[in-house]
């Protein structure tokens, strides 16, 4: 039972962050409603799956590929970090495509607010994927992480 109610404080502020993010290449959030038993979120379609599916099924992008990527997921990380916002799970599965090829960062299922230094002290949490996760977030004795984690993320993704 605590389980369960951990699990739905992680959703409701996924939803709550992400359901304020507005921005071109961030994945649109229409709206989340509960009907019975269940919650529904509606997002936006990308319909090219992720970037993970387009490398393992093509092998390599082209240079010109990876600079408009970069280029469109280092404008929403700015963006995410001027809302005080950590992704904290930056990975090329949790990248999208929308059906123009825009990138469409997605899932925010381990964001979190860093209001302040309180909250970088607080963020103790080993979260994201291992091949992704920043030094800090493994070293338990540095007090803590912040949005600095995303931009090592960036750099295992270039």
């Amino acid at each position: 039972m605590i389980a369960d109610s951990i699990g739905l404080l992680q959703f409701r502020t996924e939803l709550q962050i992400h359901s304020k993010m507005k921005h071109p290449n961030i994945v649109t959030f229409h709206r989340a409603f509960s009907f019975r038993k269940n919650i529904y979120v509606v997002l936006e379609l990308c319909p090219n799956g992720s970037v993970m599916d387009m490398v393992k099924k093509r092998k390599f992008l082209s240079l010109p590929e990876v600079r408009r990527f970069m280029v469109q997921l280092c404008g929403a990380v700015k963006y995410l970090h001027k809302r005080h916002v950590a992704h904290r799970d930056l990975k090329m599965g949790n990248l999208f495509l929308d059906q123009c090829m825009n990138i469409k960062v997605g899932d925010f299922g381990l964001a979190a607010l860093m209001l302040s230094e309180k909250d970088e002290k607080r963020r103790k949490t080993l979260c994201g994927t291992p091949n992704y996760i920043a030094p800090e977030v493994l070293d338990k004795s540095k007090g803590g992480h912040n949005q600095k984690v995303d931009i090592w993320s960036l750099g295992v993704i270039l």
